[in-house]
């Protein structure tokens, strides 16, 4: 058997005039057009549009840091000079001149000196 107490359905007749003034206000109301969910999402495209902006910033910073650095390798890029390097460098004997002169210097065309035959 159902219990007749909760079968009744609500009759608006026993309401009070202000309670279902109350009512029909709270129906009225606006709901929120944004939703916690769109609030996220919002939130998640401004951290994408941060993050492209400081990577791009990076980038930028990369790229004139590899731009300055070609150009100074350009500015203190100097010939080596093998006679002159020859030249300054000390050695402890005439023999190791020699030896390092035959291996930088002597051409293949030309034939050996005296001091690069002894």
């Amino acid at each position: 058997m159902i219990n007749e107490k909760y079968d009744q359905t609500y009759n608006f007749e026993t309401v009070s005039p202000s309670t279902r003034k109350y009512v029909s206000q709270l129906t009225q109301l606006p709901s929120p057009i944004k939703t916690k969910q769109n609030r996220n999402y919002e939130k998640l495209l401004e951290t994408i549009m941060k993050q492209k902006k400081l990577l791009a910033q990076k980038r930028l910073k990369i790229s004139r840091l590899i731009k300055q650095n070609a150009n100074s390798k350009k500015k203190n890029k100097k010939k080596l000079n093998p006679n002159i390097m020859v030249n300054n460098s000390v050695f402890n004997s005439k023999n190791s001149k020699t030896l390092v002169t035959m291996q930088l210097l002597h051409s293949k065309k030309k034939p050996w000196t005296q001091a690069e035959k002894n």
